[in-house]
């Protein structure tokens, strides 16, 4: 975390009395990009916490019609969720000599995030709140420095009683563990609510864009929910308004694929015929393409699927579930054996060995709730036990990382996949979409949750408010994509295996460019320093390189090109070379 001295310029940026509001549209999703052109309400004092770590940054506050957003710069890296005594303590009637005193203020809502409890208060009583009362929503799910959060202007913690009273608010923030309060002692953060005119937010629409889109589902249903009597018209709904062409399902424990794949069918009659594949315990693919590979990734599962001549594909389906909440050594082992896997299925002789440039899309409820690591390794391919799993190295088939899709909801400014309004747990974004860019292209997607759509919308679609919360407490994540012809013959273009590459021997295998002539093969590293080369006949298919020098020595870990070049044709390859 950057340390920010309290300059000159940063000293303009503290309010000390009334302050102006923005109104902007703040998505919270856990990125901070639309934060860029809004300047801080407050810039704390530096190393000025009494004991810990935390040491307050800078807090930056927004509004639009509905929601009132923060953002917070805490100082050292934590799980929002838990393991801190972070409060927020907000004066919302501006009249100090009401609510409880707080450091300067009168505040009738305070809430602590590690706690997960909150006070409101009413006349001369003090109540216990949950998040719902408050419509508090928090990003992101995992450790970070800096968090969003946002409370619900309309919102009413007692019956009648509104949370916000008026057009201002104070606010304090303070850390009961380090001591570190802001703002620092005789100095105040105020803001009036900005109620000018933004751009109408515009709803997500549900529609594929183009009938010939892919349209993967990734639904946890909640120990076999979608079996259950009470909740099957609700499910019934949903898949008829989503119309998925592939599903991942998870937490069906106590039913087959047979049983899954009907149920869906029983849905979609006019869609199939349907295919299902299970790995146990709990994951369960369904899509109306031929599944025509299954592999165990431990509990989670790997299918190959075959889109036909309809997109003149496959592509590599993995649904995911790993272990929940503090579980984060168990979750994180699983994601890297998930990358590893996909990294042998891209090597010749893999597990479900698969073509060049074949799609890959991971699903699944990750419970992505503590380390940011995990996360991380899914898109970076960046295995942390690499003793046990072997080396990171770059999952897309351009040798880049893998996209996330960070699907919205339809009709609300949010990210969230999971809420339970009876849990201490706000809402938080557990399930997730990942996918090679490289070779297909996202054309659409969105989080479905029929609570806050519009009355119209919901009528179009056949869709009752309820059915999404009644379903599960997991809410149905949509991707689109548009899927390409991809040429059955590995060895269409050149590549590197593997890459990264340990000490000992790489492969640079040739493209069709190459074939029928001699070819030559120059070393490079990042400076662009020639290093060694290498000649392959017309016959030649391949050279190796064993990670040395022209004069015999291993090279330096690091990045290396390999320049491969014949009589008409010039083909660059990046190696990372490791130890």
């Amino acid at each position: 975390m950057v340390r920010y001295a309290i300059t000159l310029i940063a000293a303009l940026l503290i309010a000390s009395g009334p302050a102006s509001g923005e109104s902007a549209r703040i998505l919270i999703d856990g990125l901070f990009e639309d934060w860029d052109a809004i300047a801080p309400v407050y810039w704390d004092s530096t190393a000025d916490q009494s004991s810990g770590e935390l040491d307050f940054g800078r807090l930056w506050i927004a509004n639009d019609e509905n929601w009132l957003h923060l953002s917070l710069e805490v100082g050292s890296e934590v799980n929002i969720q838990e393991g801190n005594l972070i409060s927020i303590f907000l004066d919302t009637d501006n009249d100090a000599a009401t609510g409880q005193p707080r450091h300067g203020i009168g505040a009738e809502m305070g809430w602590t995030f590690g706690n997960r409890v909150g006070f409101f208060v009413a006349a001369t009583y003090t109540y216990n709140i949950r998040h719902d009362r408050i419509g508090l929503v928090a990003a992101p799910t995992v450790t970070g420095a800096r968090f969003e959060f946002c409370f619900d202007r309309s919102a009413t913690p007692l019956d009648q009683v509104p949370l916000f009273q008026g057009d201002t608010v104070r606010v304090v923030v303070a850390d009961s563990d380090g001591g570190d309060v802001m703002p620092d002692a005789g100095e105040s953060i105020v803001y009036v609510f900005d109620d000018g005119p933004l751009i109408p937010r515009e709803s997500v629409s549900i529609r594929k864009r183009e009938a010939n889109q892919v349209r993967f589902l990734s639904y946890n249903v909640l120990f076999d929910g979608i079996f259950e009597s009470g909740k099957r018209r609700s499910f019934d709904r949903v898949f008829n308004a989503v119309i998925p062409d592939i599903v991942g399902f998870q937490e069906i424990y106590n039913h087959t694929a047979e049983e899954t794949r009907d149920l869906v069918a029983g849905f979609l009659p006019a869609f199939g015929p349907w295919y299902g594949s299970k790995v146990e315990p709990d994951i369960i693919a369904v899509s109306r393409y031929p599944i025509v590979g299954t592999h165990s990734i431990g509990t989670n599962g790997a299918f190959l699927i075959d889109l036909g001549d309809e997109h003149d594909s496959e592509v590599l389906f993995i649904a995911a579930h790993p272990p929940c909440c503090s579980n984060d050594a168990g979750r994180q082992r699983e994601i890297d054996a998930i990358m590893a896997f996909l990294r042998e299925s891209k090597s010749s002789g893999g597990p479900l060995e698969i073509a060049q440039e074949t799609p890959i899309v991971i699903v699944g409820d990750m419970n992505l709730v503590g380390d940011w690591r995990q996360l991380n390794t899914l898109v970076t391919g960046e295995i942390v036990d690499t003793a046990t799993y072997g080396p990171w190295f770059r999952p897309d088939w351009d040798e880049t990382d893998l996209a996330d899709v960070r699907p919205l909801h339809t009709d609300a400014p949010m990210a969230f996949t999971w809420e339970d309004f009876e849990s201490s747990y706000w809402p938080g974004r557990l399930d997730f979409t990942i996918y090679s860019n490289a070779v297909i292209d996202l054309a659409g997607n969105f989080v479905l949750s029929t609570r806050e759509m519009h009355e119209d919308t919901l009528a179009t679609f056949g869709l009752l408010e309820t059915d999404t919360a009644i379903a599960s407490d997991h809410l149905p994540v949509v991707s689109d994509f548009i899927f390409y012809p991809v040429d059955p013959e590995p060895a269409a273009r050149s590549f590197v295996s593997p890459n990264p590459a340990r000490r000992g021997t790489t492969s640079i295998t040739f493209g069709t460019q190459f074939a029928g002539g001699p070819k030559q093969v120059t070393f490079y590293d990042i400076r662009g320093r020639r290093i060694n080369q290498a000649s392959a006949g017309p016959e030649d298919t391949l050279v190796l390189w064993e990670g040395k020098n022209s004069d015999g020595y291993t090279v330096a870990p690091g990045i290396y090109l390999a320049v491969i070049t014949n009589a008409s044709s010039t083909e660059t390859l990046k190696i990372v070379y490791m130890r």
